[in-house]
Order: structure tokens, then C-alpha cells, then sequence
């Protein structure tokens, strides 16, 4: 992917290329292989990507944020970078905010009638962030340590190795989705066979 090798290139574009190729996106079996694009959060919070997945204690929503593919992952002394503990932060704010809220979820939230089947589990926390040729190899246990728990960090080259056999329906589009005033509008979708339509004009 050319896009991540750009010096210049901004969170937006690399956001918008996911929109325009789901498979990209880290999705683990999405339910109704639907990914949201730009999720709010009772407008407290925007989520980058999200979706809905089945799980045994009950349907797991994956928050997924989107960091700069340059964005250093630790410094020179093996410290999270500023940029990398700030988006750490804003998941954390995020699982908070789930977690407080799962009555505007189980109200609010797409899939209604699969959560109130279900049940609500709590969230798991995706941040894709740098490239892995940054991260040395005394960096590797910090890390380690920061993916336990609910939160799960990987690098762009992580998701050029994952995206050849995405974890979805293959029988099926997998989408992408803004959901705006209880509403599911399809942005995009792709089928694994690489072929591709937009709904949008013009791109």
C-alpha cells in the first residue's frame, strides 16, 4: 500500500482509504460483515471504525482507532511516545464511556435486535499506529505488556499481512457503513474476489 509510504500523508487519508477498501480495516468477523465508519458516541466521542462481532458472553463491539502511519510507537529511551499515550488515553476513554453508557447502546447503537438477543459484553480497544520497522526489538515486551487487557496496538504493516485473508464472510460484500439518526447508509463495499463498487459519486 503505497499510501503508508507518503511522508505526508494525514490520519484523513489514510481513513478515507479504509473507507474505500474495508479489508483493510483490523475486522474480526464482523456481524452482518458491517464495519462503521465515524461511530459517535452520544457525540461525546468519535470512533474511527467499529463493529459488532459474535461472542459467547455476548456481542462485542470493536473501537477502532486510526493513528498516522509515521507516528513513532516509543523514543529513543523505550517510552510510549506522547502521540502514543494520548491515543492510549482516548481508548481509555472510550471503554469508560461503554461501559457507563451500555443503556444508549443497547438504545442507540446499530444492531439493535442482536444485542438485546445477545446480550452486551464490554468493548475490545483497536489502535493501529506506525510501521513495524520502528519498533526495536527492546520495545517489543513494553508492548507485549501494553496489547493486554482489552486493548490491542498494531502496526500498518500488520494489517498489509492480515489483509489478504480478512477474518469475514467471504460469501458476502463486506461494507462499510456510516450510521447517522438510527440509520445504516452503505459507503462502500468489497467482495473478496477484488471486486469493488462505491455508492458515493465521483470517487
Amino acid at each position: 500500500m503505497k499510501l503508508i509510504n507518503g511522508a505526508d500523508v494525514s490520519e484523513e487519508d489514510v481513513h478515507q482509504f479504509l473507507v474505500n477498501y474495508p479489508v483493510f480495516v483490523p475486522a474480526l468477523w464482523p456481524y452482518e460483515n458491517t464495519i462503521f465508519s465515524k461511530l459517535s458516541l452520544a457525540n461525546q466521542h468519535t470512533v474511527d471504525f467499529a463493529h459488532a462481532r459474535t461472542n459467547t458472553p455476548g456481542a462485542t463491539w470493536h473501537l477502532i482507532e486510526i493513528e498516522r502511519p509515521q507516528g513513532a510507537l516509543f523514543t529513543k529511551a523505550g517510552n510510549p511516545t506522547a502521540k502514543l499515550s494520548h491515543a492510549m488515553r482516548q481508548l481509555q476513554d472510550w471503554y469508560s464511556w461503554f461501559i457507563e453508557e451500555r443503556d444508549f447502546v443497547f438504545r442507540r447503537f446499530p444492531h439493535q435486535s442482536f444485542m438485546r438477543k445477545a446480550g452486551l459484553w464490554k468493548p475490545e480497544l483497536w489502535l493501529v499506529m506506525g510501521r513495524r520497522a520502528s519498533v526495536a526489538d527492546s520495545d517489543r515486551r513494553l508492548l507485549q505488556r501494553l496489547n493486554e487487557g482489552h486493548v490491542i496496538i498494531k502496526t500498518f504493516d500488520w494489517l498489509l499481512d492480515h489483509a489478504a485473508w480478512p477474518a469475514c464472510d467471504r460469501s458476502a460484500p463486506l461494507r462499510c457503513c456510516n450510521f447517522v439518526n438510527g440509520r445504516i447508509a452503505v459507503i462502500s463495499q468489497m467482495k473478496m474476489n477484488l471486486s469493488f463498487s462505491l455508492s458515493s459519486k465521483g470517487v
